[in-house]
């Protein structure tokens, strides 16, 4: 820095001197002289009454630290002051020529601005929109927000509202959208929605044109009630020229091809059904379908007759004339059936009388049977067929043939209908036929007849057989009193006798017999005594042998049973052999036979040996007793009155009679002692113990639940020592372990009877679900407490927990993302503690901490998408540096937009404030060494300058030693 030329050599010299010793000396120690004011130039400054240059070239004022004010540039106040070209001013600030400074553009967002600041020019993160600097959204209509150029660019479509960052229209003011441009009309397949101004695609997607609702036009369909269609409705046409459809102009039409053209019908306006007459292609009443047709109601159609040569049909198709042939039933044939003959002039089939066969119209050729079923025959004379009663005489009605042919045979006066002669002019009848005379085994019944003797006779005379042969069926017959029969016809007590061929008499008693001494059954002998048959003889009922009876039944002498000496039938005896027993239903039986309920009882050996009748029999049991000795039961059963009885003591008791100490047993019937099913009991059924008494030790035993009695320590899992009543009583269901039933009793779960599962609770019961802070731990079936602050969990340990609450010490607490309840101030960071939902819950996306998420919530910033630090500002939002307020500076430090010092309007940190404004309190303040203070606040040596806000050093060359002063005085001075 250069002296001001004004000075002397040695004044120069002296200057300098001062202002390094100024520079380098603390002022409070400089000993500076009182002298005469100095005036500085334009571009200088005065220090301690020193003339220096302004430090920039082009300052016009200056101080100390800087320009003041520029002679041609201007002055930038921010950043260090400086002169500056308007280009330097730096975004967001415009060159104010009037003023001749860099100004802070009026819109916050303009990055550049107009020359008087008010209109931008540019914008930073905003769009420019006629000179001011707007968001997205606030982009005027027909416009659209280009990223690029950060402006709201004109859209390329003069009618676009709206329109896409390409320039493509998003929506049109007076012309319809699609696909991006305004159109004056829109193309086929669309319609103009006359409301958002858009082309709107059809519904239909044939449709060529449309409304809304509708099709008007189709492209390659057919146009009907407002829709394309593939195919027309019934009664319509596709019409290809004007692709619609139109209806058929004959109301019986279902289908047509052209107007007057139908190939398909209905029923028509009046609901007459119509067909399709193919000659006229047209839709006709039945009554007006062509001749030789027929109305077919399955095609709708006149269909022709189905029948070959019919010349006319019914509405089924079946022939009612012919043309050719002749008509029989439906069809037209050219011969008829049997039965009739052709009429030609009416060609039909007539039918033949009722019985003839075949006929023409001269007579009748062949017979059969009439409707009513009477055969009649062809009188061949009369070509008539008549029955058999009137066949001429001389002849018969011959089946095979129906006709009546001539009887043939020799002497033949008349036949029967099977041509068998039934009288004869010449000798004698004789089956059939006309013999000379009567012989062999016939003999002359009349003059002209011969008679047959009887079958198996081989004489007889007009009254009786006199001898026997073979009969007709081949078997031999024999003669009783004038009869010839067979064998088995001879009659009781006597046989076929082949010797004389008689039937010859049986020996005395017999009833059948094969020979007078070999009788087959025998009855009451010629005294009236019955007989019984015995080796072919029949003997009185004394005299049968030994071991048999006289069995009256069938008069025979008949053996007893086995092991029987005497009987009175073949199953109940008498007496036995000897080592047998007689039951009391007559058998004779081995020892260990005797029936159940009985015993083998032996007769006396003293009665034996005085040859006294003795017998061994099967004598009765006790009542009830099944098996026995003489002296006591073995087995028992059911009693006379049908009840069941147990075994005691050798006898058959009924179940109440069984003593306390035992059971009655329902699979062996006998009463069981207790000690046998349940060792210590008192009182016992067929499943165990009832009651308990007490061991070989006197210790009271305890009834458990299947019925046994054990020591209490012994009360098996699930059970429970019962003092009162001495039992081991079972505990609830589901619970495996317990002191007692009820509530609080539980000691241990498992599952219940239904295989639900249930856990042990803190209260000592089972339930199916634990409560409140406990989880379900399946491997002990216990009800576990969560952790420490968590209402609810799915286990314990790190990331169980499902919802939280009061800790232990009493402390709310929250759900953190990895399933962990803590305090609010472990959250992890990017969280906040939400007292709502209980929950660590994400801040917004670039806030490092939060109070809660939205608009005002961050309490700290990270860096957003982008890798950008963001800051937090006042509104406790996270912004990027650049849209950090008015009045803040970007401190990285702590991320945040901090407050400038009080007073200042620009800094770049608390301390280093770079324009100033109004303070708090309402009073203007200047820029000093970086801070903003009140007028009365400037530091010692400078006055404030109200132009610009900054505290201006008192000038040196006016009074070097001024502590206070204005621009052109010293008001107060330091030292002097």
């Amino acid at each position: 820095m250069r002296a001001t030329t004004l000075l002397t050599g040695a004044s120069l010299v002296l200057a300098s001197l001062a202002e390094a010793h100024w520079h380098s000396t603390p002022k409070q120690h400089l000993g500076i002289v009182k002298r005469a004011a100095v005036t500085c130039a334009a571009n200088q400054y005065k220090y301690k009454s020193v003339c220096y240059d302004c430090s920039d070239s082009d300052g016009a004022t200056c101080d100390r630290k800087g320009p003041l004010t520029c002679s041609t540039l201007f002055l930038r106040p921010w950043g260090g002051r400086a002169c500056v070209a308007a280009a330097d001013c730096g975004s967001k600030w415009f060159a104010n020529t009037n003023t001749m400074t860099c100004e802070r553009c009026a819109d916050p967002n303009a990055l550049t601005c107009s020359d008087d600041g008010k209109t931008a020019l540019s914008c930073a993160s905003r769009f420019l929109s006629n000179g001011a600097c707007v968001t997205q959204s606030k982009c005027p209509s027909n416009s659209f927000a280009n990223s690029r150029t950060r402006t709201c660019q004109q859209c390329e479509d003069a009618d676009a509202v709206k329109c896409y960052p390409s320039g493509t229209a998003l929506s049109c003011s007076t012309k319809y959208l699609l696909s991006g441009e305004c159109l004056d009309s829109c193309p086929t397949g669309t319609y103009q929605d006359e409301v958002n101004h858009v082309c709107k695609q059809c519904e239909d997607d044939d449709a060529a044109t449309c409304t809304a609702d509708e099709a008007l036009t189709c492209t390659n369909g057919f146009l009907y009630d407002g829709a394309c269609v593939d195919a027309c409705p019934s009664k319509y046409f596709g019409d290809t020229a004007t692709n619609a459809c139109v209806v058929c102009s004959n109301s019986g039409a279902i289908r047509c091809a052209a107007t007057t053209i139908d190939t398909a019908c209905g029923t028509n306006d009046f609901g007459e059904t119509t067909y399709l007459d193919s000659s006229i292609t047209t839709c006709v009443k039945a009554s007006d379908c062509p001749s030789g047709t027929y109305p077919e109601s399955f095609s709708s159609t006149c269909t022709p007759c189905p029948g070959s040569g019919a010349a006319s049909c019914d509405a089924t198709g079946v022939t009612l004339s012919c043309s050719t042939g002749f008509l029989s039933g439906t069809d037209c044939l050219s011969e008829c059936p049997s039965g009739y003959h052709g009429d030609e002039e009416e060609h039909a089939c007539k039918p033949c009388r009722d019985g003839v066969l075949t006929c023409d119209a001269d007579g009748e050729l062949s017979c059969t049977k009439t409707s009513k079923g009477v055969e009649t025959y062809l009188d061949s004379a009369a070509a008539q067929c008549v029955e058999s009663s009137a066949c001429p005489e001389g002849t018969y009605p011959e089946d095979d043939s129906f006709t009546c042919t001539t009887c043939t045979g020799f002497g033949a006066a008349t036949c029967d209908l099977t041509g068998k002669t039934t009288s004869c002019s010449i000798g004698y009848l004789w089956e059939g036929s006309c013999l000379e005379s009567c012989g062999g085994t016939t003999y002359a019944a009349t003059a002209s007849t011969c008679a047959a003797c009887a079958d198996g006779t081989v004489t007889c005379d007009a009254d009786k057989s006199l001898s026997c042969g073979t009969n007709a069926a081949g078997s031999a017959t024999y003669l009783l009193f004038g009869d010839c029969l067979e064998a088995e016809a001879c009659p009781s007590k006597t046989f076929a006798d082949t010797t004389t061929s008689e039937c010859s008499s049986c020996g005395d008693g017999a009833l059948t017999c094969t020979s007078a001494d070999a009788a087959l059954s025998c009855g009451q002998n010629s005294e009236g005594v019955a007989t019984f048959l015995a080796s072919s003889a029949c003997i009185l009922a004394e005299a049968c042998p030994t071991g048999t009876f006289a069995n009256s039944d069938d008069a025979t002498c008949t053996s007893c049973s086995a092991g029987a000496l005497t009987c009175t039938s073949a199953t109940v005896a008498l007496t036995c052999e000897g080592g047998l027993y007689l039951t009391t239903a007559g058998a004779c039986v081995t020892a260990d036979n005797c029936p159940i309920s009985t015993y083998p009882k032996s007769a006396s050996a003293a009665l034996r040996r005085r040859a006294i009748s003795a017998i061994s029999t099967c004598a009765a049991c006790e009542d009830g007793a099944t098996k026995c000795t003489a002296t006591y039961s073995t087995a028992c059963g059911s009693n006379k009155e049908g009840k069941q009885t147990y075994l005691l003591n050798g006898h058959c008791v009924l179940r109440e009679i069984c003593p306390d100490w035992s059971y009655a047993d329902d699979t062996n019937f006998v009463c069981r002692r207790c000690s046998a099913i349940a060792p210590g009991s008192l009182t016992c059924d067929g499943k165990g113990a009832l009651t308990c008494g007490t061991n070989s030790a006197g210790a009271q035993l305890y009834l458990t639940p299947n019925q046994n009695c054990v020591l209490p320590s012994s009360c098996p899992g699930s059970t429970y020592v019962d003092e009162a009543s001495t039992t081991c009583q079972q505990c609830d269901d589901g619970t495996t372990s317990c002191t007692g039933s009820g509530n609080g009793k539980a000691l241990a779960c498992g599952r219940t009877s239904a295989g639900v599962s249930v856990f042990l609770t803190a209260s000592n019961t089972c339930a199916a679900s634990c409560s409140g802070a406990y989880f379900a731990d399946d491997a002990t079936s216990t009800c576990i407490a969560c952790d420490d602050g968590e209402t609810s969990c799915t286990g314990s340990g790190d990331g169980d927990a499902l919802t939280c609450g009061l800790n232990s010490k009493g402390i709310e607490t929250y759900l953190d993302p990895s399933n962990d309840c803590v305090v609010a101030e472990k959250c992890p960071s990017a969280y906040f503690a939400d007292s709502e939902s209980l929950k660590c819950v994400q801040c917004d996306a670039g806030e490092a901490s939060c109070l809660f998420a939205g608009p005002g919530g961050a309490t700290s910033c990270a860096k957003n998408d982008a890798g950008a630090q963001l800051y937090l500002d006042a509104s406790a939002e996270c912004v990027v540096a650049g849209d950090c307020p008015a009045a803040t500076f970007v401190n990285d430090d702590d991320f945040t937009c901090t407050a400038c010092a009080d007073g200042a309007l620009i800094c770049t940190s608390s301390t280093d404030a770079s324009l100033c404004g109004t303070n708090n309190t309402g009073n203007p303040t200047y820029l000093d060494d970086g801070l903003c203070v009140e007028v009365d606040k400037c530091a010692a040596g400078t006055w404030p300058d109200s132009e610009l806000f900054v505290c201006r050093e008192c000038d040196p060359l006016v009074e070097a030693d001024a502590k206070t002063c204005t621009p052109t005085a010293a008001l107060t001075c330091k030292t002097l």
